[in-house]
C-alpha cells in the first residue's frame, strides 16, 4: 500500500517520512469491526482507507453522564488518531474509556508507538507541524460533522455529510 500519497504524510519531507515508515505498522479492519479503547490506545492510528466514529449509544445506560464524557468521533483518511494518549492527557482517560472505534467500511491504518511519535514530535519541526496541522483538521471535521445535526437541516445535513 502506498502511504506516502495520504493526506498527513503527503506534507512530510521525505527524510521525515523515511523514520516514520520505519516504526509503522500496517492493519486492516473489516466494516463493522469495533475495536475497545484499549485496544486502540496501544499506539497512534493514521487512517490511510476509510473510515471510522466511535459508538454512537451514549444514552443513560450506556455513560455515567457524571463522570463521562459524552463524544461524537469521526476518524477520516489523513487524520492522526489517539494523539492524546501520545501526549498524556490523562484526563481524558477514564471519562472517555467507554468510547469504542466502529469501522464504517474497510479501512487500512498506519500504527506508530506513542513513544516514537512523540519523540518526532519533540525533534523534527516538520513532524511537529504536520501534527499540529493534523490535530486542528480533526477539529474542523467535528466542527463541520456536528453543524450537519442542526435543527431544520436534516435534508443539507445529509447532503454535505454523504459529499
Amino acid at each position: 500500500m502506498l502511504c506516502s500519497t495520504n493526506a498527513f504524510c503527503s506534507t512530510l519531507p521525505a527524510q521525515t517520512r523515511e523514520k516514520l515508515c520505519k516504526v509503522c505498522r500496517f492493519s486492516m479492519f473489516a466494516k463493522g469491526t469495533i475495536q475497545s479503547r484499549g485496544d486502540y490506545g496501544r499506539s497512534c492510528q493514521l487512517v490511510l482507507d476509510g473510515a471510522l466514529s466511535n459508538s454512537t449509544d451514549l444514552g443513560i445506560g450506556q455513560l455515567d453522564h457524571r463522570t463521562e464524557v459524552p463524544m461524537t468521533y469521526l476518524g477520516l483518511p489523513g487524520r492522526v488518531l489517539n494523539l492524546d494518549i501520545t501526549f498524556g492527557f490523562s484526563t481524558f482517560k477514564d471519562a472517555l474509556g467507554y468510547s469504542n472505534y466502529e469501522y464504517l467500511r474497510d479501512t487500512w491504518v498506519a500504527e506508530f508507538p506513542h513513544k516514537a511519535v512523540y519523540e518526532f514530535f519533540d525533534s523534527d519541526r516538520e513532524f511537529r507541524q504536520a501534527l499540529s496541522r493534523n490535530m486542528l483538521l480533526i477539529e474542523t471535521d467535528m466542527c463541520r460533522y456536528t453543524a450537519l445535526f442542526r435543527p431544520n437541516y436534516t435534508y443539507l445535513g445529509l447532503y454535505h455529510l454523504l459529499k
